[in-house]
């Protein structure tokens, strides 16, 4: 599968460069197949198959997966994809019942995701979603509506909107940076060394959740911080606002009353820019102070947010094709790649 992956790489930055075409590989273990369409390379996948897309843009219109399909393109972030580009996804997509077990990876989305269109297709469980950037999330068909899929995996991911929890189960959210909310969860639910931005639009941080545990995060919101949350718990977070845990939730070794700009090495503003360096300031209280002795926020845990949200395919660094072959009729290409371990 290794090899496999890097010649596709080879391929498609050669194809894309002479022909101005995103070639899509859809590999399994018989081998691979090309296609110049999403729509067409997701039809013909079958369960367990992967989709790598290579750095451009995809314009689709309510992308439907009902497959196990593990779909990764070439990275959500421009400073890293400088070789190969990002991978847009144009529009929204819809994940609906079938798509049990898949994940995307390395995508921006120009748009949202739902699970399904309505009760009937909105149940889909073991569903990972990594090191993508997109607006909002809806976890059922609308993201108020109570769903029952469960094992929901979310990790490294830049949300532009909100988190909608459709009161699903048994959920991780990790080490995201989430410019706006969270609502609608209930139960078995963990928001773990992440940083809530709230860029002020509307209401509170969080609101209608219960049974969640909110860890090792940064929570900005000084107005509007946690309503409407009873029974949740709080460990080892830090707030902007001073007063923040409502009552009937379990509450130790928080901060309150932060300073936002006191918090980070460089990050003003209520929006993500990837220029920006979210680590802790070296006078941060936060340092070594998570319930994993570990930093809180993204860059806490043994395996702190990945710079550049690179995903776990080899990833090309460097680059250089010419459009035209030698005298000879050679093509003379130079590509550096790297492994990734995580």
């Amino acid at each position: 599968m290794k090899n496999t992956l890097y010649l596709f790489l080879l391929f498609t930055l050669i194809s894309t460069r002479a022909y101005s075409q995103n070639v899509i590989a859809v590999t399994n273990n018989t081998g691979s197949t090309f296609y110049t369409n999403l729509d067409s390379a997701i039809a013909h996948a079958q369960n367990g198959d992967y989709v790598y897309l290579p750095g451009g843009s995809f314009t689709v219109n309510n992308l439907s997966i009902d497959k196990n399909l593990n779909i990764i393109g070439a990275g959500c972030d421009v400073d890293s994809s400088l070789a190969t580009g990002t991978t847009m996804i144009v529009g929204n997509m819809l994940i609906k019942t079938g798509a049990d077990g898949g994940s995307l990876q390395g995508l921006y989305i120009n748009g949202q995701i739902a699970f399904g269109t309505g009760a009937a297709d909105q149940v889909v469980n073991n569903y990972s979603i990594l090191r993508c950037n997109l607006g909002n999330l809806f976890l059922s068909y609308n993201g108020s509506a109570a769903s029952s899929s469960t094992n929901i995996f979310l990790k490294e991911n830049i949300f532009r909107g909100t988190i909608h929890g459709g009161y699903t189960h048994n959920v991780v959210i990790s080490k995201c940076i989430i410019e706006q909310s969270i609502l609608y969860f209930s139960g078995q639910v963990t928001v773990d060394h992440c940083i809530f931005l709230k860029n002020a639009c509307c209401g509170n941080v969080v609101n209608s959740c219960s049974g969640v545990t909110f860890s090792n995060n940064v929570i900005c919101e000084q107005a509007y911080a946690l309503e409407n949350t009873p029974g949740n718990t709080y460990l080892n977070n830090i707030f902007c606002h001073s007063t923040p845990i409502p009552g009937g939730s379990i509450s130790s070794n928080n901060i309150f009353g932060v300073n936002r700009d006191s918090i980070w090495v460089n990050a003003p503003g209520t929006t993500y820019n990837i220029s920006y360096n979210y680590q802790l300031r070296p006078s941060s209280a936060g340092n070594n102070a998570g319930t994993d002795g570990t930093d809180i926020g993204v860059y806490g845990t043994a395996e702190p947010f990945k710079e550049g949200s690179v995903p776990v395919n080899p990833h090309i660094r460097q680059a250089t094709i010419p459009t035209t072959t030698d005298g000879q009729g050679n093509l003379n290409v130079n590509i550096k790649v790297g492994a990734q371990q995580q």
